[in-house]
């Protein structure tokens, strides 16, 4: 996770259950309150028929903001059952 010119930017490795899935971003959301940015990230289909195994989509999410940054930041990940915490961090 990184702060830069007015974004956050987070780089992950979503597990998925097929090379047929893709990570893409579910929700990001920023809370005045506690100052922070919530980034969800959820497993998408792409293809109908693949092989069944484990795997694993990379990805990178940018967070733009027009005034200063957030002072912390949450990554979660999402699945068909639930959402997990994967990361905080804070600069």
């Amino acid at each position: 996770m990184s702060w830069g010119d007015g974004a956050v930017t987070v780089d992950g490795v979503l597990p998925v259950p097929s090379p047929c899935y893709t990570a893409t971003l579910a929700d990001a959301s920023y809370d005045g309150e506690a100052d922070a940015v919530t980034v969800v990230v959820a497993a998408k289909s792409v293809k109908e028929t693949c092989v069944q195994c484990l795997a694993d989509a990379s990805y990178t999410a940018t967070v733009e903001f027009d005034g200063g940054l957030p002072s912390s930041a949450v990554v979660k990940h999402r699945s068909k059952s639930e959402t997990k915490t994967v990361t905080t961090a804070s600069r």
